[in-house]
C-alpha cells in the first residue's frame, strides 16, 4: 500500500494514475469496447469519475457523461476490499458491496475485466 490520503484516494489524480497503468497493462484489451461508465465513492466527498474504454481497451477519464451509463458505487472500505482482491466484481454486486446502476447484462461480459482493473489499481492504494 502507498500513502495515499483519503482525500486524494479515488480522486481525479488517483484515477489518472490507475488509468495510465491500465493502458500500459497486458489486460487492457479485456475492457475493449466497453464504452463509458462512472464510478462513485458513496461515503467520501470526491467527485464522480467518468471513464471511457475505447475499442482497444484504452481508458481515458472524461469530464462528464450521460446518466444512463453503468455507474459503479461503493463505500470507501468496500472499494478498498475489492481492489485488495477480497471479493470479485460479480460477488460484490451480488452481496451488495458494489452497487451497479444500469444494465447488468451490459456489464456481465466484462466482470472479469473489472477484476483485472482492481488488480491494476492495487499498487495505488
Amino acid at each position: 500500500m502507498t500513502d495515499s490520503s483519503p482525500v486524494d484516494l479515488f480522486g481525479p489524480d488517483w484515477w489518472d494514475k490507475v488509468l495510465a497503468a491500465w493502458n500500459a497493462s497486458g489486460c487492457r484489451h479485456s475492457l475493449g469496447g466497453f464504452g463509458l461508465s462512472s464510478f462513485r465513492v458513496s461515503d467520501m466527498d470526491v467527485e464522480r469519475i467518468w471513464v471511457y474504454w475505447d475499442a482497444e481497451g484504452n481508458a481515458s477519464r472524461e469530464s462528464a457523461g450521460a446518466t444512463d451509463v453503468p455507474t459503479f458505487s461503493a463505500s470507501r472500505r468496500d472499494w478498498l476490499d475489492f481492489i485488495d482482491g477480497r471479493f470479485t466484481a460479480t460477488a460484490g454486486v451480488l452481496r451488495r458491496r458494489l452497487h451497479l446502476e444500469g444494465s447488468f447484462r451490459q456489464v456481465l461480459p466484462y466482470t472479469k475485466a473489472f477484476n483485472n482493473l482492481a488488480r491494476v489499481a492495487r499498487p495505488f492504494v
